[in-house]
């Protein structure tokens, strides 16, 4: 599955909430007091709770079907190696030290993604500037538009609120203190924990058929840190020396795309030379576009602003999406959307990179 599905899952149901939210303010009128903006908060936690519910066990089912999916590929890429040994394959299905990885990897996953999804970890911003926890916010914004209401009416009462959704939407906040908005929390931590599933549960295999080495996968459109190693294989210990000496160490996050697999380094490589020197030269030929500091980008730093332009799409559809909700003109966001696609295409265009619109659609969340 593609890594951004994540984040544009979690983008659905971040907008969906904060939609949510704004609903239960719709009725307000001249009558209404803080006791109904308690109930109102008190009826949209409930909702908001069954939707995250609903939400955790689609994600769940989704991480279950990639990590089968791993574990099924991680058990064919061996088969070579075990017989090279002469040795039985061992799979999921038949080796309880590959189901023990498995099962442990899967609860790792649904940690990473119920841990996102606590409404008790969330935090907006309230009406007057603060990230506070989320049911206070919550509150907040609700007694806000009932004190306006009377003077202003529900709609412009309203629209600092749905203003301020439209701009920050929810975040997650860590033991650390740090925030992440969701969406980006749930692309970062699911993909990580996919990532370091599928790495253990090749390492497992690596020990069952005696791998003595490791190879990193190769692909196009490489980090400039990580282009010497790949499509590689190394001994045990040289590949650890290299991981201590990066920064970004191979496979461990941090937007590496690519994966570890032990081998027997006797048994042949995967990549030619040849095509390693073709991924080279497709991640670091100079594309002719500039940065406003004036700095040309090659063509891997190019498709990480591709990525930038494609997540921002998503940001301004979703923040129209609020704006909509609560009856609010999103004329100013349309103009800012078309602005930055039309950018895009004729970026992409000039420099003989893909586009990649379907990075650009919104998913719709509806339990």
């Amino acid at each position: 599955m593609a890594d951004e599905f994540w984040g544009r899952a979690a983008h659905a149901f971040e907008i969906w909430c904060l939609v949510k939210v704004i609903e239960s303010m719709m009725g307000a009128d001249g009558d209404s007091t803080y006791m109904d903006a308690a109930a109102w908060v008190a009826a949209g936690m409930g909702l908001i709770g069954r939707g995250s519910n609903a939400f955790m066990s689609g994600a769940g089912k989704e991480a279950a079907s990639e990590i089968r999916e791993a574990s099924k590929e991680a058990d064919e890429r061996a088969k070579k190696f075990y017989g090279f040994r002469g040795r039985e394959p061992q799979t999921v299905k038949t080796n309880e030290i590959l189901k023990t990885v498995e099962r442990r990897g899967a609860s790792r996953v649904g940690k990473s993604i119920s841990d996102c999804l606590r409404t008790s970890a969330w935090a907006i911003y309230d009406n007057e500037g603060r990230l506070v926890p989320f049911r206070q916010g919550y509150l907040s914004w609700c007694q806000d538009v009932v004190s306006k209401v009377p003077a202003m009416g529900t709609q412009e009462a309203l629209a600092e609120c749905v203003n301020s959704f439209a701009r920050s939407g929810l975040r997650v906040v860590y033991p650390s203190g740090r925030t992440r908005e969701l969406w980006s929390a749930m692309e970062m931590n699911v993909r990580d924990a996919l990532r370091k599933q599928s790495n253990d549960y090749n390492l497992a295999q690596g020990e069952l058929f005696g791998a003595d080495g490791v190879e990193v996968t190769a692909h196009y459109m490489c980090a400039a840190d990580h282009l010497p190693y790949q499509g590689r294989e190394f001994s045990k210990a040289r590949f650890e020396r290299i991981q201590d000496s990066l920064d970004r160490p191979i496979a461990e996050g941090m937007n590496c795309r690519h994966s570890v697999y032990p081998c027997l380094l006797e048994a042949g490589t995967t990549y030619d030379r040849e095509k390693l020197k073709e991924f080279e030269e497709s991640s670091t030929r100079m594309t002719g576009f500039k940065l406003k500091s004036g700095r040309e980008l090659n063509a891997y730093e190019f498709t990480q602003w591709q990525r930038q332009q494609e997540n921002d799409v998503r940001r301004i559809k979703g923040a129209m999406s609020i704006m909509r909700a609560g009856g609010q003109s999103t004329e100013r966001l349309q103009r800012a959307l078309d602005a930055k696609m039309d950018r895009y295409a004729e970026a992409s265009r000039k420099t003989g990179i893909r586009t990649r619109y379907d990075r650009m659609a919104a998913y719709t969340f509806n339990p």
